[in-house]
């Protein structure tokens, strides 16, 4: 097993890593490229993956949340989240130290995914698993360089698991 970073380093990546759920979560997405995500760099494959390992699809029609850089990626959540009120807690991480500048990083999660528009909590996920992440120092600063989530559980409310299958057997996207 690889050696733990010293607290200064696993101080500076969970601080980043809580910076990525409060710049979703708050919709600030102009702050992840050159604060959670390295200035500049357009390679940084982010990958979002279901229970199983595959990429999670959203509707039939929807690429899968595969995304080779910042700039994709938020092209998809910006729109995606604007109508959502969401919520995602981040666990403590587990790390280990694989470069005087590198750092892998697990950390266990749950998010909430709320669509307000309709009535009741008619529409709601929730759904938990990791993070696995790769941070680099890069002038002194740590980034994410590669992520990849993946679910070992997701629930949602009838409606929405409706709306979903009919996606799916329709070949068309509603949500």
């Amino acid at each position: 097993m690889a050696p733990l970073p010293p607290p200064d380093v696993i101080n500076a990546t969970t601080r980043k890593k809580a910076r990525y759920g409060y710049y979703a979560d708050t919709k600030q997405w102009h702050l992840f490229a050159g604060d959670v995500y390295p200035p500049g760099q357009e390679q940084i494959p982010l990958r979002y993956l279901d229970h199983e390992g595959a990429p999670i699809r959203l509707g039939a029609q929807d690429p899968a949340l595969v995304f080779e850089g910042p700039k994709p990626w938020i092209g998809f959540f910006e729109p995606f989240f604007a109508p959502l009120q969401t919520l995602h807690n981040i666990g403590i991480g587990h790390f280990e130290q694989v470069a005087d500048d590198e750092v892998r990083a697990r950390f266990g999660f749950e998010d909430q995914l709320l669509f307000p528009q309709l009535p009741w909590g008619l529409a709601e996920i929730r759904g938990g698993g990791f993070y696995d992440e790769r941070f680099r120092r890069i002038d002194g600063e740590w980034y994410i360089v590669e992520l990849e989530m993946r679910r070992t559980y997701q629930k949602m409310t009838f409606p929405l698991w409706a709306m979903m299958q009919a996606q799916k057997w329709l070949g068309i996207t509603l949500v």
